[in-house]
């Protein structure tokens, strides 16, 4: 639960933190300086997320967790939005796989 949490709070912060420019001037292929900056969050989380899927072993949860944060990640990267949508539906199916989980 606690990694959910963490993923939506960097997901917040990203969305909260990227000035509209950058959101509209998307055609430009080069990373800002500061978008690496926004971008080291949530690469964070991802590797904590990651290291405890190895250990752990995975479940729903972790696995929604972890397409929230690449979800946030792909955000930054004006270059890589045409995998938001990809991102969005992994990150729904395990949302809806975890619902049906407890029915």
């Amino acid at each position: 639960m606690f990694g959910l949490i963490c993923a939506f709070f960097a997901a917040a912060v990203m969305l909260y933190f990227i000035p509209n420019r950058v959101i509209l001037g998307s055609h430009t292929s080069k990373l800002v300086s500061y978008q690496s900056l926004l971008l080291f969050l949530p690469l964070l989380v991802v590797s904590w997320i990651t290291i405890n899927l190895m250990f752990n072993g995975a479940s729903f949860r972790s696995l929604a967790a972890l397409g929230f944060t690449f979800t946030a990640c792909l955000i930054a990267l004006p270059r890589w939005h045409r995998y938001l949508i990809p991102s969005a539906l992994f990150t729904a199916l395990m949302l809806i796989a975890l619902i049906t989980e407890y029915f």
